[in-house]
């Protein structure tokens, strides 16, 4: 059986007084009657322990004794095999180094070790970092705040199969509650939808009841832009640029010319009159901010029917602060310079 501490240094302190394992066993019963009453073979083992293992308890509990002093031995070996091999698991440390996997978790924490995990991002090849790197150095020649006229857009789609954050969700209770969500794969349904951000305001929602194509997404310009566009105050929309990227629908020859005579000059997309670079979610506030922030809003229930995704998707929209809103569209310059910095390459690893 295992000993706290305190009983094992007073069990030593018998061993080294007794003159046998017997004695030893009788001044224990002595000295400490309201102690366990340990045999003269215990001491025996306890002895053994000591002259052969150096340890005090069983084998079987070994991985508790590797204290502070040994831990600090041992530290150099973890702490360069982590340098050497950052990605092995606990699992591969503690067969390589004979140590408890929580012994080793100890001594990166003492030694400021995190466990960080990987991000994913899409590839990009050279030219697309000598895009971003353009776009980005554009950015900056511009007027203060010139990203706060910029009309950022985007569409995405929001599925009925959609998958809960369960990290952020939490059911506190004395007993458990069994707390639990259906899911359902095989009948999915969707909805997709077309948001804008410009400055602290959110120009949208529009749903489109089919797949985006380029007939589509001309009326959208042509007819729902300027209704949607409603409530922005008429300075802001007279210097106003618009955002797109390239998708298919956006590209077509009929949405560049729509674009072209709204807004003259002042529009951001592929094949217009300025670039926007491919592959670049972090750079657009919808995709960095909006799009993760409705979804863990509107997930966190079942949606029932296509209509109660629609009303749930508004009324997250409407709960949005505009002062949350406005750091977000702040931040864009800072991933601008962070872009620069990275020779327009992946950066939010970075951070």
């Amino acid at each position: 059986m295992p000993y706290p501490n305190e009983e094992a240094a007073l069990m030593m302190s018998v061993l080294s007084r007794a003159g046998s394992f017997r004695e030893a066993e009788i001044m224990w019963r002595n000295e400490y009657p309201d102690r366990t009453p340990h045999s003269y073979k215990v001491f025996i083992r306890l002895q053994r322990r000591i002259i052969v293992k150096g340890i005090v308890n069983p084998d079987h509990n070994k991985g508790r004794q590797i204290h502070r002093p040994v831990r600090a031995v041992r530290a150099p070996d973890i702490i360069a095999s982590a340098l050497v091999n950052p990605n092995d698991s606990l699992r591969r440390r503690e067969s390589d180094n004979g140590i408890s996997r929580s012994t080793i978790s100890r001594i990166f924490r003492e030694n400021s070790f995190h466990p960080y995990r990987m991000s994913l991002h899409q590839a990009m090849t050279l030219n697309d970092h000598r895009q971003r790197l353009i776009f980005c150095n554009w950015i900056t020649q511009q007027v203060r705040n010139f990203h706060r006229n910029i009309l950022f857009s985007d569409e995405c789609t929001f599925k009925s199969d959609g998958k809960v954050n369960t990290h952020n969700l939490r059911y506190w209770a004395q007993e458990n509650p069994h707390w639990f969500q259906e899911m359902d794969h095989q009948h999915i349904w969707k909805v997709n939808v077309w948001c804008g951000i410009v400055d602290t305001h959110i120009v949208g929602p529009f749903f489109f009841e089919e797949n985006l194509n380029r007939f589509l997404y001309a009326d959208l310009i042509e007819n729902e832009l300027p209704r949607l566009l409603e409530d922005i105050p008429l300075q802001l929309r007279l210097h106003m640029w618009f955002q797109q990227d390239g998708c298919p629908a956006h590209t077509s020859l009929i949405a560049r010319h729509q674009l072209n005579r709204i807004f003259p000059g002042r529009w951001i997309g592929k094949h217009g009159p300025h670039n926007w670079p491919p592959r670049s979610p972090d750079l657009t506030i919808l995709d960095y901010y909006l799009w993760g922030t409705i979804k863990d809003l509107v997930y966190r229930e079942r949606p029932t029917t296509a209509e109660d995704m629609k009303n749930r998707i508004r009324q997250a929209i409407q709960s949005l602060d505009s002062a949350e809103i406005r750091r977000a569209n702040d931040d864009f310059r800072r991933r601008v310079t962070a872009c620069i910095n990275a020779r327009g390459e992946h950066f939010e690893h970075r951070d």
